[in-house]
């Protein structure tokens, strides 16, 4: 069965979690094991008992236990080289790495026998449509984009 972690970002300002309470339930219903750390996705608007309540389980941020029994961290940025030391080898980071600017990363995912996928780095075709973060990440930024100009604006439209 394998364990997945759903890490507390460590990038200030960013409000993103990788993974939803509805996300964390269709992974149990693949027969995975997830854990998330405490307070994930506060800044996301979910509270840690919605996670529990899909079967989740909770664990401390940068516990180093969870973070080396996790088979697959599941990330929006890139986590801490400290934290990837503690993962056993043969694990999968997967989030938005940026890896051709964070070469310290490649580093630590090489020593720590890692393997990694750079969500940005995947095609944008309708094939690969599901899994494109960015296109959606961008949908919802012009759609905010919208809202906001609204607010602004001195007459209704």
């Amino acid at each position: 069965m394998p364990r997945l972690l759903i890490p507390v970002e460590a990038l200030p300002g960013e409000t993103r979690v990788a993974a939803t309470p509805d996300t964390v339930k269709k992974f149990l219903s693949l027969g995975c094991s997830v854990v998330v750390e405490r307070g994930a996705g506060c800044s996301s608007g979910y509270l840690d008992q919605a996670y529990t309540d899909v079967g989740a389980e909770l664990a401390s941020p940068r516990d180093p236990g969870a973070w080396g029994q996790a088979d697959l961290v599941l990330c929006v940025q890139a986590p801490a080289p400290e934290m990837l030391s503690s993962m056993k080898r043969q694990a999968v980071v997967a989030g938005l790495l940026s890896p051709y600017s964070n070469g310290s990363l490649a580093s630590s995912l090489q020593a720590g026998g890692l393997s990694a996928m750079a969500l940005e780095l995947l095609p944008r075709i309708s094939r690969a449509q599901s899994a494109d973060a960015l296109s959606s990440q961008a949908n919802i930024a012009g759609y905010k984009a919208v809202l906001l100009a609204s607010s602004a604006l001195d007459r209704y439209f």
